[in-house]
């Protein structure tokens, strides 16, 4: 979260002539001598202030980013364990429906090749063999078996837990994460609906389809919901920042600009606290 560097505002200050109040037209008709003169050590202390709250704020930005950062560990703490345990099961499904498909593919050619061998040449049997394994392979790949044996929910698991990685990797880019809180740009939109949107479908996939389906609704509607929601806090935060230090840099000014009456020549008698 950006914000205004301190010496250049130093650089400002002079820029402004901050008349205090009608007090110099209505002294001048007392005294036409009288000005306002600045108050260095005023002014001093005031930049002072500044730059000690310029480090109250950056702590207030880490706080905030930290919270942010605890809430979302959370959430994948709860998650991510259950979804990683189903999704390795499922992919032992998948190795055991892929390991079977190409043993009975194996099979089905040395059973070939024996029955060939009882009643022709050995060669015969090789080549027949062959033709059997490729015929065999015609009706699918052991990918393919493996991918059908899992069914929905074993499918869905996987799909979802997949996004919700992928989601979070696309934080670790600048696409997916820009550093400031005060926006929500579409990487991030896109990162948070790939990240909890997959946790929702992979939990929801074994309530079926459609359970898949709300499930990736609801997780994507929180993921949205959590950004705007960071985004609005973020930008709050930084108004009452910012209103802070605007009101460190009149007084700032004021004192370098002219903060007390002074008065040469005659007297009105005035006390210069009435004055101003």
């Amino acid at each position: 979260m950006g914000r205004k560097n301190i010496k250049r505002n130093k650089k400002q200050y002079t820029r402004y002539q901050v008349m205090p109040s009608s007090y110099s037209t209505t002294e001048s008709q007392y005294n036409p001598n009288s000005y306002y003169a600045g108050d260095p050590l005023a002014h001093q202390n005031a930049i002072k202030k500044m730059e000690n709250q310029e480090i109250v704020h950056d702590q207030q930005d880490e706080v905030q980013k930290a919270g942010f950062a605890a809430e979302e560990k959370t959430v994948n703490s709860l998650t991510m364990p259950g979804m990683m345990t189903k999704a390795g099961a499922s992919l032992k499904t998948l190795n055991s429906a892929r390991a079977g498909f190409n043993a009975a593919k194996v099979a089905k050619t040395t059973m070939q090749g024996a029955a060939v061998t009882n009643t022709a040449t050995t060669a015969k049997g090789v080549e027949l063999g062959l033709s059997g394994g490729l015929n065999g392979a015609k009706g699918g790949t052991a990918l393919g078996a493996g991918w059908k044996a899992l069914g929905h929910a074993g499918k869905a698991n996987l799909i979802g837990t997949a996004a919700s990685f992928v989601g979070q990797g696309l934080k670790k880019t600048k696409w997916g994460n820009d550093g400031d809180d005060t926006t929500y740009k579409t990487g991030e939109i896109t990162a948070d609906v790939l990240q909890y949107g997959g946790q929702g479908a992979a939990w929801g996939s074994y309530l079926g389809p459609w359970g898949t389906a709300i499930g990736a609704v609801v997780g994507s509607a929180y993921g949205l919901w959590k950004g705007f929601r960071n985004r609005r806090k973020a930008r709050k935060l930084k108004g009452d920042q910012d209103t802070t230090m605007k009101r460190l840099e009149s007084k700032a000014m004021k004192a370098e600009d002219g903060k007390f009456l002074v008065s040469r020549g005659n007297d009105t008698g005035r006390p210069v606290a009435q004055a101003y």
